[in-house]
């Protein structure tokens, strides 16, 4: 499942970013723009995903996640999302993803607000990783690559 992960979906970097300090407020923006979510519609928002790619990325995930890892991921992801401030203002809890979870496993831990960036939630999933590196230097690689054979 690995290389298809790399060929045709976002990658660890790209889940990662999304859900981190410096974008979690671009990752409500197109929360609060969806009409209902459904898992992996912010990572194909975030990513830029034409319709072609997410019908890929959503197969991928749904074939590759149990559903109920698919519901605790994004009942977490729903939960640090819809966080208010004390003035009920909109502020999201971020999240990381790791993939050194127990074999077929999701744990969801909270870090209170005595860390570094503030609270948030680390999500460690035992399945297999996508790959590393971001979609997007991925893509630009790709082109890079093209360009010389001309």
């Amino acid at each position: 499942m690995a290389l298809v992960f790399a060929r045709h979906a976002p990658g660890q970097a790209d889940v990662n970013t999304e859900f981190s300090p410096a974008h979690i407020m671009e990752t409500l923006k197109h929360f609060n723009q969806l009409r209902k979510y459904e898992f992996g519609d912010l990572t194909a928002l975030f990513c830029n995903l034409d319709h072609d790619q997410n019908q890929t990325w959503k197969n991928l995930i749904a074939g590759h996640y149990p559903q109920d890892v698919q519901d605790e991921i994004k009942r977490t992801i729903v939960h640090a999302l819809t966080q208010k401030n004390e003035n009920g203002q909109p502020d999201p809890i971020p999240i990381s993803f790791d993939w050194k979870g127990p074999r077929g496993t999701v744990t969801v831990k909270y870090h209170s607000a005595g860390t570094k960036n503030g609270p948030s939630f680390e999500i460690s999933l035992g399945f297999d990783p996508p790959i590393r590196v971001a979609l997007r230097q991925r893509r630009e690689r790709a082109k890079q690559n093209k360009s010389k054979r001309k």
